[in-house]
């Protein structure tokens, strides 16, 4: 049988309070770190991605996230196609691609031609975007919070009546859209800029 003496006893008692002391100190200084708030690795920050669609060629239809920045051009030579091809409208190659961007490429696959457009609101707003609300139809307006078929249909009519809205607290003009209905999704939607150009 062993005997612990006292000496020993407080050694181990020590040595398990330091112990404990730097689990605690450790733990937060390790957050820090990985939150980037003091030292240890810096990590680079994430490059900002953007979401572009596929419309008018069966193969490659669908949406792609690509880094910010990627040209069309380049976009086109990773889908296989030739942004060089006379049908394509001359200079588009360098022009970047913007989120949610849309490319048709219509006439697939004997020869093509490319537009490019937006995304539909819809796609946009279920894609994390703002919901465009100059743009968005019936439908679109329905995937907002608190907005049914009947309060869609007020937003559209009350849009094609008075024109576009400048802002979005500009709702408030249709009939059942409270500022508190308002807050549920203002976070959601936005008013394309041509509402501005005609100042």
């Amino acid at each position: 049988m062993a005997i612990v003496s006292r000496k020993d006893d407080s050694v181990w008692k020590g040595a398990l309070l330091l112990g404990c002391v730097i689990l605690l100190l450790g733990a937060p200084i390790r957050l820090m770190t990985s939150l980037g708030i003091m030292g240890g690795d810096k990590k680079e920050p994430q490059q900002k991605i953007i979401r572009v669609e596929v419309l008018g060629s069966s193969d490659l239809e669908g949406i792609y996230e690509l880094p910010e920045g990627t040209n069309i051009g380049t976009f086109l030579r990773k889908l296989g196609k030739d942004p060089e091809n006379e049908v394509y409208q001359e200079g588009l190659s360098d022009q970047p691609l913007d989120d949610f961007d849309a490319l048709n490429l219509e006439g697939e696959p004997e020869g093509s031609s490319l537009h490019i457009t937006s995304m539909t609101p819809g796609k946009v707003c279920l894609l994390g975007g703002r919901l465009d609300l100059n743009r968005a139809g019936v439908w679109d307006l329905m995937l907002l919070p608190g907005v049914g078929p009947v309060l869609a249909r007020r937003i559209v009519e009350d849009r094609q009546t008075n024109g576009p809205f400048r802002t979005p607290q500009d709702l408030i003009r249709v009939s059942g859209i409270s500022f508190k209905t308002l807050k549920k999704f203002e976070s959601m939607v936005t008013v394309a800029a041509e509402a501005h150009e005609n100042d």
